[in-house]
């Protein structure tokens, strides 16, 4: 757990191999404070509970700005970070340029997280209860 000292910080709930990692970046370059919990569902050893209590779906990255309110949505973290931070700094400054980041944000979260959702859970997308079957799975989901 990462602590950057502030009284007004917000929460960011993640884990090594999640999402989490550019919206640290982007907290990090808007040097915004925070507090990093280790949260996910294949480290039965992190703060699966705490998350839960914020976000009962347990999604990461989740979060909590410092009014208390949860985001959710890696794009929509960052889309919200960029429209707060200094222009030019997470998001172009330039409208047209902004657009078409945010564009690319949306893009991304809407064509390739279901194709990695499907690839890191197959179990979720078919019926197949045999490795077999779910390697053929993803192979096809690649």
């Amino acid at each position: 757990m990462t602590t950057h000292a502030s009284t007004a910080q917000s929460t960011l709930y993640g884990s090594r191999g999640s999402g989490s990692a550019a919206i640290e970046a982007a907290l990090e370059i808007c040097g915004l404070p925070y507090r990093s919990v280790r949260a996910s569902t294949w480290e039965p050893d992190s703060a699966q509970a705490e998350l839960r209590d914020v976000n009962p779906l347990g999604q990461i990255p989740t979060l909590v700005l410092p009014d208390g309110s949860v985001m959710t949505e890696s794009a929509a973290i960052l889309i919200h970070l960029g429209l707060q931070a200094k222009p030019g700094l997470l998001l172009p400054a330039e409208a047209s340029a902004r657009a078409q980041s945010i564009r690319g944000l949306v893009f991304i979260a809407a064509n390739c997280y279901s194709a990695i959702s499907i690839i890191d859970y197959p179990e979720r997308w078919t019926e197949a209860t045999s490795g077999k079957g779910r390697e053929q799975l993803r192979a096809g989901t690649r």
